[in-house]
């Protein structure tokens, strides 16, 4: 849903200011959060697993906002003079006079900003994540290969990202 509503608003704008009210919600911390992404434009997003992904634009690269919002993160897309919400990690200033927000009010997600060859030195568990659950290559017949490797409830199995990655605790008795 995020990736949709995003994909619809986000590509092609600036980012004109950076903030980061809570800024050990992103790991890179303040000052790089903030270089990092002044000036940049937004490519569409994606996700994976757990993760959103916002790729921006960097001139000739391309940096990776990554947030993982764990239970209690929420996104806001909305005019610049819009009241900031309790427990703001972080906002961008877009070109068209709108902010990209980020807020928790538990303080569990976090942000990374990270380049193509860093997912896996800078994304934790990165490098151990199965297939997306979304992915067009995972496949029945591969979803079955992949679950049939372990043993154990099937709740244990499907939650593992390194079976598959995108479902969590909360969509996992919906699914089975």
């Amino acid at each position: 849903w995020y990736v949709s509503y995003f994909n619809k608003r986000l590509p092609g704008l600036s980012i004109t200011g950076v903030e980061a009210p809570i800024a050990w919600m992103v790991r890179a911390g303040r000052e790089e959060f903030e270089s990092r992404l002044q000036g940049r434009i937004f490519l569409p997003v994606r996700r994976h697993g757990k993760l959103l992904i916002f790729p921006l634009e960097a001139g000739d690269y391309i940096d990776h906002l990554v947030v993982h919002a764990m239970l209690a993160g929420r996104y806001q897309y909305v005019p610049r003079d819009t009241k900031l919400p309790r427990m703001c990690a972080w906002i961008l200033h877009l070109d068209n006079d709108y902010d990209l927000r980020y807020f928790d009010e538990r303080r569990m997600g976090r942000a990374y900003i990270v380049r193509d060859e860093e997912f896996a030195e800078k994304v934790p568990r990165w490098a151990e994540m199965g297939p997306d659950v979304m992915s067009p290559d995972l496949t029945e017949e591969e979803f079955v290969r992949r679950i049939s490797k372990n043993r154990g409830m099937i709740k244990n199995i499907v939650t593992n990202e390194r079976v598959v990655a995108g479902i969590g605790n909360a969509y996992a008795d919906e699914v089975l």
